[in-house]
Formats: C-alpha cells, structure tokens, sequence
C-alpha cells in the first residue's frame, strides 16, 4: 500500500497583523469539516494557534524541537473532528533566539512533516512574520 503525502500549505507574511493565523485556524476547520485530515502547525512564536485552541500552555513545537518532549507529546486534538494541532508550546522570551535556531536548522521542520506526513491529508503551517532567521 502507498502512502500519500499530505497537502502543504505555509502561510507567511512580512508583518504580523495581517491575518494569517486567522486564516490558518479557518482553514483548517473548513478543511476538517469536508472530511480532510489537518494538522496545523504554529511555527509562530507569537503563539496565536495555541491561543485559540488551548487555554493552558500545552506542549508544543518549541518543546518538540529543544528535545523537551517526544512528537506523540506535542500533537494534541481538537474539539473538531479531523483536526489536529502542534501548537507553538511552552515558550519563555528568553527561550525565543534557541527556539528561532532550532526552527532555522535546514532538516528541523521537513523532518518533522516527514514523520507525521502519512497521517493527514493538509499540513497547514503558520510561519513566523518579517524576514528573520
């Protein structure tokens, strides 16, 4: 049997404000509505993703990627059926530049969507905005 891979959508943007984690979250519930298997990604360390979906810091990809936690630990479920959330996670201001490294390692991320890549059909990622690292 061959595994498809997912859809990859990143949205990005050179200023914050714009909506584009807006856009991410309706996205993704409009796509887990139709019957599409989503997982979101907020690579963003301002964080809104896990704003909207968590009222708790929760494990997420800052923990994942400063080895604080295994993958299984960061992926977390929503209340919508189909969708699925690796939220920015635990973050303290004095954690943003190791955090922003670890998301500038040229294999982090596409290793990340490698492993996870079979089990959804859209990877939907929110990016950081402006032109850093």
């Amino acid at each position: 049997m061959t595994t498809r891979n997912a859809h990859r959508i990143a949205l990005a943007g050179l200023k914050g404000g714009i909506g584009k984690t807006t856009i991410a979250i309706h996205l993704a519930v409009a796509l887990a509505r139709r019957g599409q298997r989503q997982l979101v990604v907020d690579l963003d360390p301002q964080g809104g993703i896990d704003l909207f979906f968590a009222s708790g810091r929760l494990n997420g990809l800052a923990d994942y990627l400063m080895d604080r936690v295994p993958i299984s630990r960061a992926l977390k479920r929503t209340p919508i059926d189909g969708l699925r959330l690796i939220g920015r996670g635990k973050l303290d201001p004095v954690d943003c530049p190791e955090f922003e490294n670890a998301l500038s390692r040229t294999s982090a991320i596409v290793d990340l969507i490698d492993l996870l890549d079979g089990r959804f059909d859209y990877i939907i990622m929110d990016l950081p905005c402006g032109l850093g690292a």
